[in-house]
């Protein structure tokens, strides 16, 4: 009589990461193919299940209902503040959604002390001033990674939301600008290279050209709040508007063309709304 092998249960498998948002309620699928209601959860990077997303559900952490809830309302925080946390998960390729079983606040003695150095966050309004949390429209995640080749920081705002649930301001998914600076932590807010900036909805807003010294240098453009629908361009340099300025209608039309010269207006009538915009 043959023998079949004892069935050898997957092992779970532990990493530390940032949870960027949770969604509540959605669905998973168990081992045995049963759909499950459970919390998704998103991760700034990749998994160990080379995914940005995992699943729970207060059965998979062996907890409550009760107790599950207020294990996530304690670490909500902890989540806002960009801490690391160390995770377990049940298995990545065994059948059924890997379930996560375990979720801890990372300390010196579970992750290591380079998991607890917190990075600031720059908080931003409308004119790229800082400001704090509770005033800003936008933030900016540090440190700043470094582009090697370019031998500048990227720096990436995002626009802010509040929490349905909670009401607490939190990063939205919406890039508000991108670009390159010649500062470690955007304390002046060095613009270097191509910056652009984004509308709430998605779309394009404006794209500028910076020199070495923060100056506008090159050609400009400010889009309708409209898939690649342009709404002025304009041509700087070292700072100064110089050539032809032409404004459009929103079906594309141009309304008016002027004409700057060493940074001067040759018509007085001109409305000048891109030397304003960042």
């Amino acid at each position: 009589m043959q023998n079949n092998p004892p069935v050898q249960n997957p092992k779970p498998v532990n990493f530390i990461a940032q949870i960027e948002n949770i969604d509540f309620n959605k669905t998973a699928i168990s081992s045995d193919l049963k759909l499950l209601l459970a919390d998704r959860y998103y991760f700034k990077d990749k998994t160990p299940c080379n995914t940005n997303t995992l699943s729970a559900r207060a059965e998979s952490m062996g907890l409550t209902t009760e107790e599950y809830i207020n294990k996530i309302r304690s670490l909500r925080p902890a989540i806002l503040d960009d801490r690391y946390f160390y995770l377990t998960v049940d298995q990545c390729d065994a059948g059924g959604t890997p379930m996560l079983t375990g979720i801890e606040l990372c300390t010196e003695a579970l992750c290591g002390a380079e998991y607890m150095k917190r990075s600031s966050d720059l908080w931003l309004d409308d004119e790229l001033q800082p400001t704090v949390k509770r005033q800003a429209t936008t933030v900016v995640h540090m440190p700043l990674p470094y582009d090697k080749e370019k031998k500048l920081w990227k720096v990436t705002g995002w626009y802010l939301e509040s929490s349905e649930e909670t009401g607490e301001v939190m990063r939205s998914k919406q890039i508000a600008f991108e670009g390159y600076t010649n500062e470690e932590n955007f304390a002046n807010r060095q613009r270097v290279s191509v910056f652009k900036s984004f509308y709430e909805s998605g779309n394009l807003k404006s794209i500028y050209h910076y020199n070495a010294q923060n100056k506008r240098d090159g050609k400009a453009e400010t889009y309708f709040d409209e898939k690649d629908k342009i709404a002025e361009t304009l041509t700087f340099k070292d700072g100064q508007p110089e050539g032809e300025y032409i404004v459009y209608h929103e079906n594309g039309a141009v309304e008016s063309k002027r004409y700057f010269a060493q940074g001067k207006i040759k018509d007085a009538n001109a409305h000048i709304f891109m030397i304003t915009a960042f």
